[in-house]
C-alpha cells in the first residue's frame, strides 16, 4: 500500500459500516484494521459514515484506530466519539417525530427513535433493540460504554428529546409502505432504505453525502480528494459528492450503478481493504 499512497490525490477515506466496514456478524476482520492502522500512520483518516447513532460506534473506534469524528444517523450527527462533542446536529421537526412515533405505535410497528444525546428509544414491539442489546454485552465486556436504551412508554405525555433519526424495521409485509404513505405528504423529512428491510427517517435536508461535504469543512479537504465506500441506497449521495467512490459486491443495483467500481470482494471477505485499495489507485 506504502507505493499507491505516494501515488494518490485521496486525503480521506469515509465508509459505511454495515454491509461495507463490517461483516455481516458486525466484526471487523483483521485485514480491514490493519488497512485502517496503515492509512491513519499515512495521514489519511477513515471515517465512519453510517446510519447508527455516533454511541453505537464509540467501541468500533476504538478497536480500529480510525478518526473519532464520526457521522451518525445517515448524516443527521456529526460528533467526536470520544469526547462526545456534537460538531453538526440537525434534528427532526418535534411535530414531526411525534407524528412517526404515533403513527408506529398505533400500528403497533418496530420502531427506534435515535436521540441526538445518544440515547436511543424504543417501541414495545421492536426486535431490532435486539441489536443494540448485543452491542452493550460486547461493550461491558470490553470494558466500553454502552449506549442507553430505553422504551418510549418511559416519556408518555412528556417531551421526547431532540430525534435525529427514526428507524422503522419491518415486522411484517407493508410496514415500510404504511409508513411512506403516512410521510407523502410532509416535506420536513426524508426517508431511505439502508438495508433490506429498514427504513431510515430524518429531517429533510439530511443525508450521508452532505455531512461529507461538511466533513470536508472541518478537515479543510477539498470533497473530490475523498473516496467514499459503501453497499446501500443510503451511501449513493455521498458517492455523487466525493472525487471516488467504490461499492461492495454485496452492494444493492442502485448503489453499484452509482458508484465510480465495484468490488470483487464481499463485506465478509475484507472487502473494504480490496475499496481502499482501488480508492487509492484509481482503477
Amino acid at each position: 500500500m506504502s507505493s499507491l499512497l505516494s501515488k494518490t490525490d485521496i486525503r480521506l477515506i469515509v465508509t459505511d459500516m454495515d454491509g461495507t466496514f463490517l461483516d455481516s456478524c458486525a466484526t471487523v476482520p483483521e485485514e480491514n484494521r490493519s488497512v485502517v492502522r496503515q492509512l491513519s500512520a499515512s495521514g489519511i483518516p477513515v471515517i465512519f459514515c453510517t446510519g447508527r447513532p455516533v454511541s453505537f460506534v464509540r467501541e468500533y473506534v476504538r478497536m480500529t484506530g480510525a478518526s473519532e469524528i464520526v457521522i451518525g444517523c445517515n448524516g443527521a450527527a456529526i460528533q467526536n466519539s470520544t469526547t462526545d462533542e456534537l460538531l453538526e446536529a440537525t434534528v427532526i421537526a418535534p411535530s414531526a417525530a411525534e407524528s412517526v412515533l404515533s403513527f408506529c405505535t398505533a400500528h403497533h410497528l418496530d420502531c427506534c427513535a435515535y436521540t441526538a444525546s445518544g440515547t436511543v428509544f424504543f417501541s414495545k414491539e421492536s426486535e431490532r433493540i435486539a441489536v443494540f442489546r448485543a452491542y452493550n454485552e460486547r461493550a461491558a465486556y470490553t470494558g466500553g460504554i454502552p449506549v442507553p436504551l430505553l422504551p418510549l412508554e418511559t416519556y408518555g405525555e412528556s417531551v421526547l428529546p431532540p430525534v435525529c433519526k427514526i428507524l422503522i424495521t419491518e415486522l411484517q409485509s407493508g410496514d415500510i409502505q404504511r409508513v411512506t404513505q403516512h410521510l407523502q405528504n410532509r416535506d420536513d423529512v426524508s426517508a431511505v432504505s439502508s438495508m433490506h428491510g429498514v427504513l431510515d427517517i430524518m429531517a429533510a435536508p439530511v443525508s450521508k453525502g452532505v455531512a461529507v461535504k461538511k466533513i470536508a469543512e472541518i478537515f479543510k479537504v477539498p470533497v473530490k480528494q475523498i473516496g467514499a465506500i459503501g453497499d446501500n441506497r443510503n451511501d449513493v449521495s455521498m458517492f455523487s459528492v466525493v472525487g471516488v467512490s467504490v461499492c461492495m459486491h454485496n452492494g444493492v443495483d442502485e448503489a453499484k450503478r452509482r458508484a465510480t467500481y465495484v468490488t470483487r470482494r464481499t463485506n465478509d471477505e475484507a472487502g473494504f481493504a480490496e475499496a481502499v485499495r482501488i480508492v487509492l489507485r484509481g482503477k
